[in-house]
């Protein structure tokens, strides 16, 4: 969720991000009303809807993330020795290391 616009593409064409999933258990309630409109939300209700993504989804999010991301790291320890295992080992370490900056 990089800019708002980034977020209202991905809501329009039904990509939701995995933080609006998250989300949506707290704000269930605004989500519902959010969607239920009889017409496009407005840009404020967009907004609103990124600053809810951020506030209540981006943690839990980045969680699972890192959960995944060490479970994939099992997976590449069986690898054989190579390039596809030491680069998906770097990929791996990166983006771990990316996910804990953001808390």
């Amino acid at each position: 969720m990089t800019t708002p616009t980034y977020f209202t593409e991905r809501i329009v064409t039904g990509t939701y991000p995995l933080a609006l999933l998250f989300t949506r258990e707290r704000e269930a309630t605004w989500l519902d009303q959010f969607f239920a409109q009889p017409h496009r939300p407005s840009e404020a209700d967009f907004a609103r809807a990124a600053q809810l993504t951020i506030d209540n989804g981006r943690g839990p999010a980045l969680e699972m993330a890192g959960e995944l991301l060490s479970q994939t790291q099992l997976d590449v320890q069986v690898l054989p020795v190579g390039p596809a295992k030491d680069g998906l080992s770097q990929f791996i370490t990166q983006v771990t290391n990316d996910i804990k900056s953001e808390y």
